[in-house]
């Protein structure tokens, strides 16, 4: 018995649409799937930050001429006159750059915490790419605010943007941008347990085991992406024989204690602050370059 043309096309056209539609869900759906792009997601945010650290080393030897090897702040001192002039001239550029996006941007920009919080997860590439812009050009000039901001902030709209092409559910959107986070900590500091709590305590706000896997994949892919970069821009280094000290750990607990006391106290003043500038009537750009101002003063 033969079939006409027409229904063996009908036929062929049907299958290809039901293969179509199971990889779709298999995408869509899949476990597997979901671990793998947590673990490129990491990948990603390690990348990101290593390049991201590098990128303010590098700014630091051309704006300050600090030796290779060397930090911006450590024990190098650059020219009194440097210092003031690419501080100021930085705050001017962050003010003038905030400007234009609330007028050319599209749309607010929302942090990985607010996103997951808020929006399940959706985060647009274009506001993350604009604040780790910002928070590299604020290092780079010698502002001390935050770079992982910035480049948790990229690494977690990645996360987005692949769970989002790839129709993801929600639940999934919310883990993928925390992976970016863990993965950029991990990266940047060489440290992946504190990557995993980063993405735990502060972007998924709960621990769970079923978040376990992908989260601790994410942070481990985003130690090795920034080895294989260009290193961990911020890793802590011990020296000494270690061996030889006397622990007592209760210190270690009185001293955690007062330096987590003290950063609640210092992230209230930052809220007061803000608060404060934003009923005084100046342009943007005018408090973002005396910002640059009293830091420069800070750092003579």
């Amino acid at each position: 018995m033969t079939h006409p043309p027409r229904q063996i096309r009908s036929l062929f056209a049907e299958k290809r649409s039901f293969l179509a539609d199971l990889a779709r869900r298999f995408v869509s759906e899949s476990r597997g799937v979901a671990l793998l792009l947590a673990c490129l997601t990491g990948i990603a945010g390690g990348a990101i930050a290593s390049l991201m650290g590098e990128a303010t080393i590098l700014l630091h030897r051309l704006l300050f001429g600090v030796p290779a090897g060397e930090r911006l702040s450590g024990a190098y001192l650059p020219q009194p006159l440097d210092i003031f002039l690419w501080l100021v001239l930085g705050g001017l550029l962050l003010g003038f750059s905030s400007l234009a996006w609330k007028r050319f941007g599209a749309g607010d920009i929302l942090d990985p915490i607010e996103a997951n919080a808020l929006y399940g997860g959706r985060m647009a590439a274009g506001g993350s790419l604009f604040v780790a812009a910002q928070a590299a050009v604020a290092n780079g000039v010698g502002g001390s605010v935050g770079i992982e901001g910035g480049f948790t902030q990229l690494a977690s709209a990645v996360g987005s943007w692949l769970g989002s092409s790839l129709n993801r559910p929600r639940d999934d959107l919310r883990l993928l941008v925390a992976c970016g986070a863990a993965g950029a900590i991990s990266g940047a500091f060489d440290a992946p347990f504190a990557g995993i709590a980063y993405a735990f305590e502060l972007i998924l706000a709960a621990y769970s085991p079923n978040l376990l896997a992908p989260v601790v994949l994410a942070a481990i892919g985003g130690k090795y992406a920034a080895s294989l970069t260009a290193g961990h821009g911020y890793r802590l280094v011990l020296t000494g024989d270690l061996n030889a000290v006397d622990h007592t750990y209760l210190w270690a607990i009185v001293i955690g204690a007062l330096c987590g006391l003290f950063a609640i106290l210092l992230m209230y003043a930052v809220t007061k602050l803000e608060q404060l500038l934003a009923r005084i009537a100046l342009p943007k750009p005018i408090v973002t370059a005396a910002g640059g101002l009293a830091m420069a003063g800070l750092a003579l």
